[in-house]
């Protein structure tokens, strides 16, 4: 299932062109990789497990340019899956498209290409008849919300008290947020149990007020070394939740 998932990514992303826009991040030195997290949410003063969080990253082309399709899938304990499958640039990172895909039958798709965002949704009521339609796009906007997460902020330049501002699109539509970020300092932390590795402290939150979970705050360990993203801690005071990430 998984792989018929990713090919329809890569087709879905096929007729992407190159971005013109100055990239904010390098992908350059990324590799493949898997990875695979414990899912715990604490909230009201109790803490859960409440699932899995499986990474697998693989490089590609799509137009004759290298790319990378990332795939995330959240086993939620009761049953049911979220699967994220995002393509990308190897070099710029900019997006060529991104899948989100339920175990309830909900699918959005949507490919970014020649300033518009192409969007397929087949979620909710729209499960037995799909829409389409196109909306405007940004060449500056990347593709944090839908499945880069914190594999984008490895392309940054990291250095201590490194900050600042890059535009996303929303998980599944044409909409623009903002998020911040600081660089802390690199520090030791244990990644597998038993084994401890070297990263950089990055926290990050969502500028826009009017968004749901707007008031979100994210602090991820990123090494430089794959598979990157090591522990993630999210923080929604509004929700009364702080979801912990933890590598298995």
């Amino acid at each position: 299932m998984r792989s018929s998932l990713v090919a329809l990514s890569l087709v879905f992303a096929s007729t992407v062109s190159a971005r013109e826009a100055p990239p904010m991040f390098d992908g350059r030195p990324l590799k493949p990789y898997t990875n695979l997290w414990k899912v715990t949410i604490a909230t009201k003063g109790q803490t859960k497990e409440v699932g899995t969080w499986s990474d697998a990253m693989i490089a590609t082309r799509i137009e004759g340019r290298p790319a990378f399709v990332r795939t995330q899938v959240f086993k939620i304990k009761d049953g049911n899956t979220n699967t994220f499958i995002t393509a990308f640039d190897a070099e710029n990172m900019r997006p060529f498209s991104s899948s989100f895909l339920t175990s309830m039958g909900d699918a959005t798709l949507r490919r970014f290409a020649h300033g518009k965002v192409q969007i397929v949704d087949a979620s909710g009521d729209h499960r037995g008849i799909p829409t389409e339609e196109t909306r405007p796009g940004r060449p500056e906007a990347y593709d944090f919300n839908a499945g880069m997460y914190g594999v984008l902020l490895v392309g940054l330049p990291l250095a201590e008290n490194a900050s600042g501002v890059f535009e996303t699109y929303g998980q599944t539509d044409a909409t623009i947020e903002h998020v911040s970020y600081t660089v802390g300092k690199e520090e030791r932390v244990e990644a597998k149990p038993g084994q401890f590795v070297q990263a950089w402290v990055i926290d990050a939150h969502y500028l826009d007020a009017h968004r749901p979970e707007g008031d979100a705050k994210m602090r991820f360990w990123i090494s430089k070394e794959a598979p990157y993203i090591i522990r993630l801690i999210y923080d929604v005071p509004s929700a009364d939740q702080v979801w912990t990430y933890t590598m298995m």
